[in-house]
């Protein structure tokens, strides 16, 4: 999974993410979208994207492995937030 924040850094690289596109966490942490998914920064997926955040299901593209081989992926938005709710002691 990864994580995105509002303007679109990477917030969350997990370890599925890290098999999936070959770096780890800390190679993915704070980086553009674009670096794991180069069509998002293309005109035409911009446009999904925007979609996405209004609420379409999922949307097919290319990602890029830090090797240069391309894969193709889903691509799907959830929206998170925390929760204010206390925790039990």
């Amino acid at each position: 999974m990864v994580g995105v924040g509002p303007s679109q850094p990477i917030t969350l690289f997990n370890g599925a993410a890290e098999r999936l596109f070959g770096c780890g966490a800390r190679e993915g942490i704070e980086q553009p979208l674009e670096m794991p998914l180069p069509a998002v920064g293309a005109g035409g997926r911009r446009s999904s994207w925007r979609e996405l955040a209004a609420g379409s299901e999922r949307w097919e593209t290319v990602a890029r492995r830090k090797d240069g081989r391309t894969i193709p992926v889903g691509v799907s938005m959830v929206s998170a937030r925390p929760s204010r709710r206390r925790r039990r002691s």
